[in-house]
C-alpha cells in the first residue's frame, strides 16, 4: 500500500477514537443529568386535540 493511504486511514482511525470516546462522554454525562432530574415538578404531557 501506497503511504498515502497509511496516512489516510491513521486519520481516519483517530476521528473514529475520538468520535466514539465524545460519545461514550456525552452518553454519561445525559444520564447522570436524567438522574438530577426531579420528575415529581414535570407536568403531564397533554395531547392538542382534547
Amino acid at each position: 500500500m501506497s503511504t498515502t493511504l497509511w496516512i489516510f486511514l491513521a486519520v481516519a482511525l483517530v476521528a473514529l477514537a475520538a468520535f466514539v470516546s465524545y460519545m461514550r462522554r456525552l452518553f454519561r454525562e445525559s444520564r447522570e443529568a436524567e438522574k438530577r432530574i426531579d420528575h415529581s415538578k414535570i407536568r403531564k404531557w397533554e395531547d392538542e386535540d382534547d
